[in-house]
């Protein structure tokens, strides 16, 4: 009992922070970090201060609103204190605040970048904000925490923090209980009446590749090779996406959802032959990782943290950003494989998904955390 009572204790209190957090209109938005924090949870660590931006406000007033209700929260969690350190994602908003507060105590921190936070313009607003935050972060900064190898290089090049004390954990992993593969697989050969199934799921924003899949789409209607398409997601280029799925040609042909609760993504996965996956960055991209974990193939970029775990020809194949061409000639690649072929592929994403199952994820960084509080 006395051993119990002395691991209890050792679990420690977190302050979280993050200008990213899921709700009910915007399920996708920020999901990694609710998933990571659940996993802090689930494996004892207590989150006892919080400062987060819920949902994702599109009016200019509302975001002004909702970042002036962030610093808020910021300063009356730190100002509370109760906690062993501070977790922070998505840094560069919340730095100036900090900043500000770091001149009186200075407590644990933990950064946790997840892409344009470290990949930032190097001009006007955003560049202030990143160069400010690089400094903050290489003077304040107890660990950092980055989704990828891709991204540890990146951090280590720019001398923002020693090598060592870069943690890779990718962004809370992804949930096994949604994302597995179906028991019975049938490798077709596709047709009229079998067509193929491919799909995007994502925001819809400039740097994510929607143009490319969108051109991808037309040229494979102009070839006459048989297919439907699902496009899941929202962002600033959604009227973009309605007004080209509403077009005659691909009546029929091309589905556009909106919004659906990740709860439900793994039947969609599962329900497609090929995931398209053509962003242009992503400091790891999830997406991907939840496709082959039910073990759905998928074309990719071959940059950034997608070409990490993305391998051409053993769990889908590597395109080019901004090459919709090659989609195409991808698609039409795994098409002609051999059932064999389609098999074996499938098998290498299942085995490629599973290593990022949440529960392994949150249970090393969990434990990397109270070690370091510990200590």
């Amino acid at each position: 009992m006395e051993q119990e009572n002395s691991t209890a204790e050792s679990k420690g209190k977190i302050f979280l922070i993050s200008n990213m957090w899921p709700d009910e209109e915007s399920p996708g938005y920020g999901s990694f970090v609710k998933n990571l924090t659940d996993g802090f949870v689930n494996n004892g660590l207590e989150i006892v201060n919080r400062a987060l931006i819920i949902g994702r406000p599109s009016l200019k007033f509302e975001k002004l609103k909702s970042y002036f209700g962030f610093f808020r929260q910021i300063i009356k969690g730190f100002s509370h204190g109760g906690f062993d350190l501070i977790y922070i994602h998505f840094p560069n908003q919340a730095i100036p605040i900090l900043k500000f507060l770091y001149l009186f105590k200075h407590p644990k921190l933990i950064v946790n970048y997840h892409g344009e936070d470290l990949l930032y313009e190097k001009k006007g607003y955003l560049g202030f904000l990143g160069k400010m935050t690089d400094k903050f972060v290489s003077k304040n900064a107890f660990r950092i925490v980055v989704p990828s190898e891709y991204f540890k290089k990146i951090v280590d090049e720019r001398g923002i923090i020693d090598a060592h004390k870069i943690i890779v954990s990718p962004s809370g992993g992804i949930s096994e209980d949604i994302f597995y593969p179906s028991e019975s697989f049938i490798p077709k050969t596709f047709s009229k009446e079998n067509p193929m199934r491919i799909g995007y799921v994502g925001r819809l924003e400039p740097g994510k590749g929607i143009f490319s899949l969108l051109n991808a789409i037309s040229e494979l209607t102009s070839s006459g090779f048989p297919f439907k398409a699902t496009i899941i997601g929202y962002g600033t280029l959604e009227q973009d996406v309605k007004d080209f799925v509403k077009m005659d040609k691909y009546s029929g042909n091309v589905t556009y959802i909106p919004r659906m609760p990740q709860k439900d993504l793994g039947e969609v996965y599962r329900n497609l032959d090929l995931l398209i996956f053509p962003s242009i960055a992503e400091s790891l991209g999830l997406t991907g990782i939840e496709s082959m974990a039910c073990g759905t193939p998928v074309i990719g970029s071959n940059a950034r943290g997608i070409a990490t775990y993305l391998r051409d020809g053993y769990n889908g194949f590597q395109i080019s950003p901004e090459h919709p061409s090659e989609i195409v000639e991808k698609i039409m690649k795994y098409a002609d494989l051999t059932p064999e072929q389609k098999i074996k592929m499938r098998e290498n994403c299942i085995s490629t998904g599973r290593k990022y199952y949440s529960k392994h994820v949150c249970d090393e960084l969990s434990l990397t955390l109270n070690s370091l509080i510990n200590d």
